[in-house]
């Protein structure tokens, strides 16, 4: 089966983003810092879905639950902590209705793009990809072409 334009998408963030903490990991490394940045097991998640690895999709799966319940209880924390939370943009201090709509703004910029690929990953069609490529026929097809 072909891979879903969805699963190319999401295996296309975790590429990007993996990759990216690996760079930062690897800059910092080279300014004599230690960086443990574990997005970097992003990339290989990616690659897995990619290729069609139910592994990688249970993976994803973790991975976008986490950013999705870290946001969420910052979001839900907000009211009762609010004051404790800071926000700075362009080296100054937002405060009032900016620093609200800011931090409104970035949990739900997390949140909804989380839920969306989630059940993207859940839906029918990456199922049947996912279930395609676990099949033992699946690779002896494919060198047969």
């Amino acid at each position: 089966m072909k891979r879903p334009a969805s699963i190319t998408a999401i295996g296309s963030i975790f590429i990007i983003a993996g990759s990216l903490s690996g760079v930062e990991i690897i800059y910092d490394l080279f300014h004599g810092k230690l960086n443990l940045n574990f997005a970097v097991l992003m990339l290989p998640v990616g690659i897995g879905l990619m290729k069609g690895k139910a592994s990688s999709r249970t993976w994803a799966r973790v991975w976008i639950g986490l950013f999705v319940a870290i946001a969420a209880l910052l979001l839900a924390a907000y009211p009762f902590m609010g004051d404790q939370y800071s926000v700075t943009w362009y080296a100054g201090q937002l405060q009032g209705v900016e620093r609200h709509l800011a931090i409104t703004g970035l949990s739900l910029l997390f949140i909804i793009p989380g839920v969306i690929m989630w059940r993207l990953l859940s839906s029918a069609n990456a199922a049947h990809f996912f279930d395609d490529h676990t099949k033992p026929q699946a690779d002896t097809e494919r060198h047969q072409e």
